[in-house]
């Protein structure tokens, strides 16, 4: 599903696909791992009767490095059905989306807390310039102080 994915969407890079089944904190998981290819360079010399020669080859699909973080995967808790996933927006039919979620998962994703106040913000101010005008700062700041309050009270 993965590979039909990749092949109908051309901006989403090739990869190699890692899936097991591990054990974290006495649930058992599904991992899919995908690892984006990166281009990379190889050095090899050759001894020809003239001498050495140094070559230099562009490799096309070599694997992320040790060190570089997994751009996309997927971990599904396989006790609750949970899942917890990295992916990256790729251009799809001209708009920037999540593949892996939307396509393969087809499951929707909870907004960060961040986002969630985001779009507060932003319904509370149009409707404070609906109904009193836009130069109505002491009701903009009276907004984000209590949505500040809810916030603390939610962390006691």
């Amino acid at each position: 599903m993965i590979y039909d994915l990749m092949s109908k969407y051309s901006n989403v890079p090739s990869a190699d696909l890692v899936c097991c089944i591990f054990q974290l904190a006495h649930s058992d998981y599904l991992g899919i791992v995908k690892l984006n290819y990166k281009p990379s360079f190889i050095h090899y010399v050759l001894q020809e009767e003239t001498g050495r020669v140094n070559n230099i080859v562009k490799q096309k699909t070599s694997l992320p490095n040790e060190g570089q973080k997994v751009e996309e995967c997927i971990f599904i808790n396989l006790d609750d059905f949970s899942i917890k996933i990295i992916e990256k927006k790729y251009e799809i039919d001209g708009e920037k989306r999540f593949y892996l979620s939307s396509d393969l998962l087809e499951c929707t994703e909870d907004l960060s807390a961040k986002e969630k106040i985001k779009i507060l913000e932003k319904a509370v101010e149009d409707t404070i310039i609906k109904y009193y005008g836009e130069n109505e700062l002491a009701r903009k700041a009276e907004y984000k102080r209590i949505v500040n309050e809810n916030i603390e009270d939610e962390k006691k």
